[in-house]
């Protein structure tokens, strides 16, 4: 049952999962920080989202940019 549900969610264009903390905008603005040189820390303060988030949007750049 569970599976036939997720498939017609699916079907109709459903997004499923946990929506995003950041947008694309935001991973601008964090990577342009990072390059200016700022830590972690302060720039968690001035978007508003924790350290590790932060840390995986300069991860999902340094993967981009390898492809």
């Amino acid at each position: 049952r569970v599976k036939l549900g997720l498939e017609r969610a699916k079907s109709k264009g459903t997004k499923l999962g946990r929506p995003q903390k950041l947008q694309h905008c935001d991973y601008q603005e964090i990577w342009s920080l990072i390059d200016e040189g700022k830590s972690y820390s302060i720039i968690s303060e001035l978007i508003g989202v924790s350290k590790m988030t932060i840390s995986r949007a300069n991860n999902s750049r340094v993967r981009d940019s390898q492809s």
